[in-house]
């Protein structure tokens, strides 16, 4: 298996691992349980009852401890998944739609509001959001 190949399954399983553990809380998860399962056991049919009863655990985990540290489940999903990549590429292809359905505004979606400030004499402000920004500045009367 070439270099690249090996770093692109890496990458997918990470991310998908990721995704994975955040769905697992939310309200669409048996869904996306039946998908995932289905993806990884396309090519390995006889596979499907032990890779689901994996993700099945992970899942019963994460709602244990939903606010705990999940890297172990996300390393155990990792696993699943480049292995599953492994076997058969076209998982990877498969994956990344679902990563992208579940996760549709990452890196397009910035924080907007509104901030109105006011500044005297030396003070300087930053924003760190997109909105609209009102600023009023006025002169220290003593200068």
């Amino acid at each position: 298996m070439s270099a690249e190949l090996v770093e692109v399954i890496g990458s997918v399983s990470t991310a998908g691992a990721t995704t994975l553990v955040t769905a697992m809380v939310g309200d669409t998860w048996s869904a996306v349980r039946d998908r995932v399962s289905r993806i990884l056991s396309r090519s390995t049919p006889e596979k499907e009852a032990e890779r689901t009863t994996v993700i099945d655990e992970v899942h019963e985990e994460v709602v244990r401890n939903p606010e705990g540290d999940l890297s172990a489940q996300r390393e155990r999903l990792r696993d699943l998944l480049r292995e599953a990549m492994t076997e058969d590429f076209r998982v990877a292809e498969e994956l990344l739609g679902l990563i992208r359905e579940l996760t549709p505004n990452i890196g397009t979606q910035f924080a907007t509001g509104n901030q109105h400030a006011h500044a005297e004499g030396q003070a300087q402000q930053a924003v760190q959001y997109s909105g609209t920004q009102t600023n009023t500045f006025t002169r220290d009367p003593r200068r």
